[in-house]
């Protein structure tokens, strides 16, 4: 199995998320990967640019840093924006070949049902990668389903239908939406968000995650 991790917007909790995916899946017996094409905000250290949330699913799967990040860059902008910036290009064809190698060997090695290949994007869906490819582009190239990753307070009802829509346009499949409540809060927006969106979604809501809680059961 392969899923593409995308969020409503940026800083809903998509890494939190994968964090937490990886880590019950793992418990769970199955051999789980995770790869991260494009990071941007990189941290400069000595001669290399370290990829914090890459790092994080690398410590986790112990897999070398740079299977898990291909391109990594230090101003924290789209992708596409601190590309031209840092006078880096983006290869999708590389980023494509990276991705099928990476599964493709797990596959041959472990089987298609003992693998999770767990690949986040950055930002929101329409967040350019180049200056003809979008986020949104990434699961139709690599073939693979989406994780929608939505926060639980006020705004989340308009983000999540419109990102959901943009998906069913272009006929991504969803496995579904993870609603994260990053921030703790108890408003009427986190109290009602979960039971309104269910009255308009196609797919299904995965689960609901408060207060920095872990995923702890099956989900996919």
């Amino acid at each position: 199995m392969k899923f593409f991790i995308t969020g409503t917007d940026t800083g809903v909790g998509k890494t939190y998320v994968t964090v937490s995916l990886i880590k019950f899946y793992m418990s769970a017996g199955y051999i789980v990967r995770a790869i991260k094409p494009v990071e941007t905000g990189c941290v400069g250290k000595i001669n290399a640019l370290y990829p914090e949330d890459a790092g994080k699913f690398a410590e986790l799967t112990k897999q070398p840093l740079d299977q898990v990040c291909v391109y990594k860059f230090k101003t924290p902008v789209a992708p596409y924006v601190a590309s031209q910036l840092e006078r880096v290009d983006i290869d999708l064809n590389k980023i494509k070949s990276h991705v099928d190698n990476v599964y493709n060997e797990l596959v041959d090695c472990y089987g298609k049902n003992r693998v999770i290949l767990f690949i986040e994007g950055a930002g929101g869906l329409m967040v350019p990668v180049t200056k003809k490819f979008m986020m949104i582009d990434f699961p139709i190239l690599l073939d693979t389903p989406v994780i929608l990753v939505a926060r639980l307070g006020l705004g989340t009802i308009n983000h999540t239908l419109l990102s959901l829509e943009a998906l069913e346009r272009r006929n991504i499949p969803v496995k579904g939406v993870i609603l994260n409540n990053n921030l703790g809060l108890k408003t009427v927006a986190e109290l009602t968000n979960e039971q309104v969106l269910k009255e308009y979604l196609n797919v299904p809501i995965l689960t609901v995650l408060e207060n920095n809680d872990e995923i702890k059961k099956k989900i996919l």
